[in-house]
């Protein structure tokens, strides 16, 4: 329980802040996410941080319990998956990326997931806090 605690202080307040920095600052992002598409490295790098964040997770952290704790899991599981697919299929991810970036939607797609992320973030950040 004390390192569900710790990590869900950790996580929640990480996607809190980042949520809140891309909401504030779409503009911003939208031209990251474009430098990102020019340069494949990043891509790979971001994958491979994403499956030792994740994998970090999954080993200290993988509790199937039918409470809050799970979410815990379940955004480990989220990560490495998504790692695993920017590592794997790097040409698919950004050929998807550029669509997505490149249409009318991008922001409310970015808005949707960082206010997703963000309510995640408030809600582990809570439970970490009033244990």
């Amino acid at each position: 329980m004390i390192l569900s605690l710790f990590l869900s202080k950790l996580i929640g307040l990480s996607l809190v802040f980042t949520c809140l920095s891309v909401l504030i600052n779409n503009t911003i992002y939208q031209r990251i996410a474009k430098d990102v598409l020019n340069m494949p490295l990043m891509l790979i790098v971001l994958g491979e941080l994403d499956i030792i964040l994740g994998l970090l997770i999954i080993l200290f952290h993988n509790v199937w319990v039918w409470n809050w704790q799970v979410l815990i899991t379940l955004l480990g599981w989220f990560i490495i998956i998504r790692g695993v697919i920017r590592v794997l299929f790097p040409q698919q991810v950004l050929a998807f990326a550029t669509k997505l970036i490149n249409s009318d939607h991008f922001f409310k797609v970015l808005n949707l997931i960082a206010g997703l992320f963000l309510l995640i973030g408030l809600f582990l950040t809570y439970k970490g806090f009033a244990g």
